[in-house]
């Protein structure tokens, strides 16, 4: 019997591992995606609340992968997440976190935050920003 796939937006910004193996993925979009080793070191609070889920339902999305940061200019009080877009063009994209909870829902860590002169960060495009849970009266 197959399984149904299913996106979950009521879940974005939650971290979990399954219990049968040791990958975290995080819940973006309402699919789940694959945070690889580096990107999960260099974006995430040191010891993030992570639960126990089956993510196998959940519709999978790209990895988070390495190389992913937060970065900001500076003057201005926007933080962004640079992601990767592997299928192509463009290569990366910025993707807003709209608000402080936002960032603390996700437990992102601003420690290794990255600032960029606003040139340079005008001039990556720009993604879907990063949200919190949405429910179906959201949509």
């Amino acid at each position: 019997m197959s399984r149904v796939v299913s996106l979950r937006p009521e879940l974005n910004g939650q971290l979990f591992r399954p219990p049968e193996n040791e990958r975290v993925w995080m819940i973006d979009g309402g699919q789940r995606r694959w945070i690889t080793p580096a990107a999960f070191g260099s974006l995430f609070v040191s010891d993030p609340k992570i639960a126990s889920f089956d993510v196998a339902p959940i519709a999978e999305g790209n990895p988070v992968a390495d190389g992913a940061m937060l970065v900001k200019a500076p003057d201005d009080p926007r933080i962004f997440l640079i992601d990767r877009n592997p299928a192509g063009r463009p290569a990366i994209f910025k993707r807003h976190v709209v608000g402080m909870d936002v960032l603390r829902l996700y437990q992102f860590s601003t420690s290794s935050m990255v600032t960029l002169p606003a040139i340079v960060l005008d001039s990556v495009p720009t993604g879907d920003p990063l949200v919190g849970p949405l429910t179906s009266t959201d949509k």
